[in-house]
């Protein structure tokens, strides 16, 4: 392979590599994300339950 070819192919294997992989920064904003709906759904969740014990009480 020509040298010239295989710089260019090292470059964009580079190029490649660097879009798809997840920073640090990139993850800590994703488990803030997750943490936030997951702390909102269990809110929900108490809420509904709350409700329908409210409403089956005699």
């Amino acid at each position: 392979m020509p040298l010239n070819q295989a710089e260019i192919l090292a470059e964009e294997q580079t190029r490649l590599i660097g879009e798809r992989l997840a920073t640090k920064d990139d993850l800590e904003k994703l488990e803030l994300r997750l943490t936030m709906k997951l702390g909102t759904m269990t809110v929900a969740a108490i809420g509904i339950m709350t409700t329908i014990m409210k409403l089956m009480q005699p």
